[in-house]
């Protein structure tokens, strides 16, 4: 018998811890346009701890190598 998708989201939610439910709300929100903008202390601090080191590492190189970059003749500011 062939599961509907909404059966098989529930499934796969039950076996998340509850922060990373939260991170899967947040998601679904924002596939559906209601997101909220920004989050509160409390709801941030849930998440904390939720990114395993690997994962902080990888994105931790990505910022390094993608944003530690300076291109000066890049910027087009008019001043007046």
């Amino acid at each position: 018998m062939v599961k509907s998708i909404q059966d098989q989201i529930l499934r796969e939610l039950d076996k998340l811890s509850s922060q990373k439910q939260r991170v899967a709300l947040y998601f679904v929100r924002a596939l559906v346009g209601e997101a909220p903008i920004g989050v509160s202390a409390d709801e941030l601090m849930d998440l904390a701890g939720s990114l395993d080191p690997e994962d902080a590492r990888q994105m931790r190189d990505a910022v390094e190598a993608g944003c530690e970059q300076v291109a000066p003749d890049s910027w087009n500011i008019e001043l007046p």
